[in-house]
């Protein structure tokens, strides 16, 4: 975002991309009238510089600033990243096609919950299969144990 916004012709850029399988941009820029060709210009010039992993591949114009009365950005011009996603879900969604499956935070975050889940319940099934085995063993290490000191 700070290398998009070092030159003069964008006012705001928020990047969306965590998680997701490559970079995509919601722009304001600076003068109403700049084009798609030199807005297309100046990303393809940051772009040059930044690590494949940190490319724009697609970008949304918007048509008017996010600000702090619109509840996109915080009072001191910070993007509020989970409201700028709500708001613009579909405008996101249109810049990753459907065979390249972006997932809003929310879903991620779901996800995520579902994966910690599965990962619980494998762990206690994995247990409950495990704790018998145990026992088993344990009864036989007793048994030997008792057997050796009658032995003895």
């Amino acid at each position: 975002e700070s290398e998009l916004l070092a030159g003069p012709l964008l006012a705001q850029a928020v990047l969306i991309g965590d998680a997701q399988p490559y970079c995509t941009a919601l722009i304001y820029p600076r003068q109403t009238d700049a084009s798609q060709d030199e807005i297309e210009q100046w990303i393809e010039s940051v772009n040059q510089h930044l690590p494949d992993y940190g490319r724009i591949r697609r970008w949304r114009r918007l048509a008017e600033p996010m600000s702090p009365a619109n509840h996109l950005m915080t009072s001191n011009g910070r993007p509020r990243r989970a409201a700028i996603e709500q708001h613009f879900g579909n405008e996101i969604l249109a810049l990753y096609p459907a065979n390249e499956k972006y997932q809003s935070r929310e879903k991620r975050q779901t996800n995520t919950e579902l994966q910690v889940d599965k990962e619980s319940q494998a762990d206690e099934e994995l247990s409950a299969h495990k704790e018998p085995q145990v026992d088993k063993e344990l009864s036989a290490h007793k048994e030997l144990s008792a057997h050796k000191e009658v032995c003895n």
